[in-house]
């Protein structure tokens, strides 16, 4: 996360480099970049180069919403449905806890990486399915984004 924070955050390489080279040769106000007229060639910069940069801005948005180099991601996580063969599911992410026993469902917010820092993701299932493996836990700055990876997602019929 240190190295995506030093190249993509606010003030980082692709921020810096923008505002300090490029930005007042650029028309920001739309929603595609576009260059100045004549700027591109004038700087003699393949005009493509413009949509990396505009890229690059969106991940400092989307990762970088309160500035600086530490990325964070922030969003709410509510069960739907669970095997009934399954009493209860926890997520523990990095001490932010989702519990379900199919009871209503609420919305937990949650943060990436968390306030603690600790880089660490716990799955458990209760009782423990036909393998004996009752959980799973994933460690490291990318624990959270390598168990979505690793994850059979499937995207629902709700916006949420």
């Amino acid at each position: 996360l240190e190295d995506m924070g030093h190249f993509f955050g606010a003030g980082g390489v692709m921020d810096s480099y923008f505002r300090q080279y490029l930005q007042p040769y650029v028309d920001t106000s739309a929603s595609t970049w576009r260059w100045q007229p004549g700027a591109a060639q004038k700087l003699g910069i393949n005009p493509g180069v413009l949509h990396t940069f505009q890229r690059a801005a969106a991940i400092r948005d989307a990762f970088f919403r309160s500035g600086g180099m530490q990325p964070t991601v922030r969003f709410e996580l509510k069960p739907v449905t669970m095997d009934a063969a399954i009493s209860q599911f926890i997520l523990d992410l990095d001490g932010q806890q989702l519990t379900y026993d199919h009871g209503p469902s609420r919305p937990v917010a949650m943060q990436w990486p968390s306030a603690n820092g600790l880089g660490v993701v716990r799955l458990t299932v209760t009782p423990p399915p036909s393998s004996g493996r009752s959980g799973r836990t994933l460690e490291g700055p990318w624990a959270w984004f390598r168990l979505l990876d690793q994850s059979d997602l499937e995207r629902g019929n709700s916006p949420d």
